[in-house]
């Protein structure tokens, strides 16, 4: 069963409110279990604002979806968008304020550095030993928790991701129908294909104003553009010592070959000072062919990507081979982005709603509601 969307506005209050992606455990009643907060519910509503990242529109007006949560949690949650590829300077705008929220989402700490600096102050509540206490939350993997800590302490809810599957060739495959190609297997093949999407028209629109890849550089792209030769992403132990994945003679050969491909106009020029977010938008408008990306991607690029050219068909692949033979898949950190809770404004009583929030929208019912919004009427399941 999956569910059929008819109003996409709802899945907004997904980036706010669900720290998850696949969810777990019982959806009649396993949100409802959640932390010691959930034997009695206070006479008022507890507020709840929530600073996170709008890769649309944001909805004006409040969804029915956030209404249900809250009048099913007792909450009253005020939500803020911000537009994704502002989030950064927004987020340290807000830090320099001191003005923020209960809930905080950061897209990564290398564009914001100075939230660790905050962290280490004390600005933050440490979950390490909270969300052991909440079911849903408790299942998430432990790598994920791992990963997303910091200095062996957890000082955030992390946007649960997939760790492994993640990788995947995001190509327009019909500009390679188009151009009498076949989706790259090899490093060589890739290199033919860049080429082509740069320089023989495959929109069909007259000009080679189009470019094969495009990458994301904040967070840089060197570590998985390196590992697709078979460089890790680590250090290798060689001859009683250590030697960093990129001093290798793999990551030599994955710079020259993108070296070339670069030239060729294969590869956005401007590819290092774009974001994320951007990746979406040079697929979608068109410019470029091919990106690495999550395989899911390529079913959410193409629906939009449709509304202005139905012949268009952006379709995952496997990663091409290296030169042994292999094709490379890294192990992803398992989250993108994470909640950080302010420990300003929050006290111990209102970070264990804040945890029941949370903790219902990773079941399968509390998704369903802040990702689809009121089935029969936001969504439909269909088999």
């Amino acid at each position: 069963m999956k569910p059929m969307v008819k109003k996409m506005a709802v899945v907004m209050t997904a980036a706010a409110l669900t720290a998850s992606l696949a969810a777990c455990g019982n959806a009649s009643n396993e949100g409802q279990k959640a932390g010691s907060t959930a034997s009695s519910k206070p006479a008022k509503p507890t507020d709840i604002s929530i600073t996170t990242l709008a890769f649309a529109a944001a909805p004006t007006g409040e969804l029915e979806a956030v209404k249900k949560l809250n009048e099913k949690l007792n909450v009253n949650l005020k939500l803020s968008w911000i537009p994704s590829a502002q989030i950064s300077e927004k987020l340290n705008a807000l830090l320099a304020s001191r003005d923020l929220p209960d809930v905080l989402f950061i897209e990564d700490f290398n564009s914001t550095p100075a939230f660790l600096n905050a962290i280490d102050q004390g600005a933050f509540w440490e979950l390490t030993d909270y969300v052991k206490n909440y079911p849903n939350l408790a299942k998430y993997p432990e790598n994920v928790y791992k990963n997303a800590s910091l200095k062996g302490k957890l000082y955030s809810l992390p946007r649960v991701r997939p760790l492994d599957g993640h990788e995947s060739l995001l190509i327009r495959k019909d500009w390679l129908d188009k151009l009498g190609l076949q989706p790259p297997k090899t490093m060589d093949e890739l290199y033919n294909v860049l080429e082509a999407f740069a320089k023989k028209d495959p929109d069909g629109n007259g000009t080679a104003d189009t470019y094969g890849a495009v990458f994301p550089g904040s967070p840089g792209p060197s570590s998985y553009l390196l590992s697709l030769f078979g460089t890790g992403t680590k250090w290798k132990e060689e001859n009683g010592g250590l030697t960093p994945y990129w001093w290798t003679p793999q990551a030599k050969e994955a710079l020259i070959n993108w070296n070339k491909v670069y030239k060729t106009g294969g590869i956005l020029p401007d590819f290092p000072v774009l974001k994320t977010a951007q990746i979406k938008d040079m697929l979608v408008q068109g410019k470029a062919g091919l990106a690495i990306a999550n395989v899911v991607d390529a079913y959410k690029y193409n629906v939009e990507l449709q509304k202005t050219n139905p012949k268009a068909n952006l379709v995952a692949f496997e990663l091409p081979k290296a030169a042994d033979g292999k094709a490379y898949y890294e192990q992803a950190s398992g989250f993108y982005g994470q909640f950080l809770i302010n420990k300003k404004s929050v006290d111990e009583d209102k970070l264990k709603k804040i945890l029941e929030v949370y903790d219902y929208t990773a079941s399968l019912e509390g998704y369903n509601l802040a990702v689809y919004g009121i089935q029969d009427v936001d969504y439909k399941y269909k088999a």
